[in-house]
């Protein structure tokens, strides 16, 4: 009689033990595709901001004559650079007159 009740609680437990393990993997699958779409989310919501930063600054190289594939080389710069002051750099980025992103 014992051996019989032993039995079926060794029973019982593999079957309990075998649902957990089911559900784990279910859990596991479900986190997995809601961190997957929230990557993908994140990653079109990231490529959008990229956009539109390009289209800004497209805007802003056509608003003081250049295009976004030229560069400003001390021939081309103005303000200290052409005055006499220090270079460009050395005085912070060269698109500092270019307004703040937003």
């Amino acid at each position: 009689m014992l051996t019989t009740q032993v039995h079926q609680l060794q029973t019982e437990l593999a079957q309990v033990r075998q649902e957990m393990a089911e559900r784990v993997q279910s859990e596991i699958a479900r986190i997995q595709l809601e961190e997957s779409q929230r990557v993908s989310e994140m990653e079109a919501a990231f490529d959008r901001r990229i956009q539109q930063h390009i289209a800004l600054l497209s805007q802003q190289y056509a608003s003081i004559g250049l295009s976004p594939s030229q560069t400003v080389g001390p021939s081309q710069a103005s303000g200290p650079a052409q005055a006499g002051g220090p270079p460009l750099e050395a005085s912070g980025s060269r698109f500092d007159h270019l307004s703040p992103l937003t």
